[in-house]
């Protein structure tokens, strides 16, 4: 495994920056780094399960600070403009071109295999303290899945 220094673009308003502590193991990684997707840019950091802290923040993120645990799912981008969005089911999110998103092609999206992520701020939620940060990644995709089927 060769290891890769990544500089990140500065934050953005709306952002979040944690440091990766945790982060699951799922199939979809292995899909990921084989190119099952569409072809993919090498090196990648694969992941999408993520538990970490917040060591940077945008200035328009109020609900967040320094040190705060956070988790990190499987979304990182929605359109804001389609009726899903603007009623916060961005997970339901209609723009067409986010399908890029969630493959290897388009921006580089460094995971949880990495030792830091940059997002929108409104994709992490907080972890409580007395959850375990190496118990709670595995919980938040299963949680969206089953939350996503009750609609």
């Amino acid at each position: 495994m060769q290891k890769v220094s990544v500089k990140f673009a500065a934050i953005k308003s709306d952002e979040l920056r944690i440091k990766i502590t945790y982060a699951d193991l799922r199939h979809s990684d292995l899909h990921y780094v084989r190119g099952d997707w569409g072809p993919c840019s090498y090196p990648v950091a694969p992941g999408y399960e993520i538990f970490g802290t917040v060591t940077h923040f945008g200035s328009h993120v109020r609900d967040y600070k320094i040190g705060d645990r956070v988790g990190f799912g499987c979304q990182r981008g929605c359109c804001d403009k389609c009726e899903p969005c603007k009623i916060d089911f961005e997970q339901l999110c209609t723009a067409a071109n986010l399908e890029q998103k969630w493959t290897c092609q388009g921006d580089k999206y460094w995971g949880g295999y990495a030792t830091s992520l940059q997002q929108p701020a409104k994709f992490f939620f907080k972890i409580p303290e007395s959850l375990p940060e190496n118990k709670v990644p595995p919980l938040f995709c299963a949680g969206v899945t089953s939350y996503c089927l009750t609609l």
